[in-house]
């Protein structure tokens, strides 16, 4: 289950990533963005983000997953696509030589942090 540590690197990138100006305060919101192919379970992902948010910052935040689609460049005619099924020709002159451009990542897109009593 790598999802736990994807999950323990979330929680530990977001609270190094807290300015000292607004330690100690909630985050409110915190968006994901997760490749189509990354090979995240994303219920196993929330689940131990839960777990492990418990006494932080993030233990109250919510938490908004946005699917990055799989998207693809073919080497020999240069169509980019969407794939929208696990068929790896390009859609246009069906070459297999394509490039997977996006879809495999994982990215902490937005972290909102509640605003403290000094406006700060």
């Amino acid at each position: 289950m790598h999802e736990l540590s994807l999950a323990t690197e979330v929680v530990e990138s977001v609270i190094r990533s807290i300015p000292p100006s607004h330690a100690g305060q909630p985050v409110t919101r915190l968006t994901l963005s997760i490749g189509k192919m990354a090979c995240v379970t994303v219920d196993s992902l929330r689940f131990c983000l839960k777990i492990l948010s418990r006494g932080t910052v993030l233990e109250s935040a919510a938490l908004v997953i946005e699917e990055i689609p799989v998207t693809a460049t073919c080497r020999a005619c240069q169509h980019t696509w969407t794939l929208n099924d696990p068929l790896f020709l390009c859609e246009a002159c069906q070459s297999p030589d394509i490039h997977i451009t996006s879809g495999r990542e994982m990215l902490i897109r937005s972290i909102e942090i509640k605003e403290n009593d000094c406006g700060n």
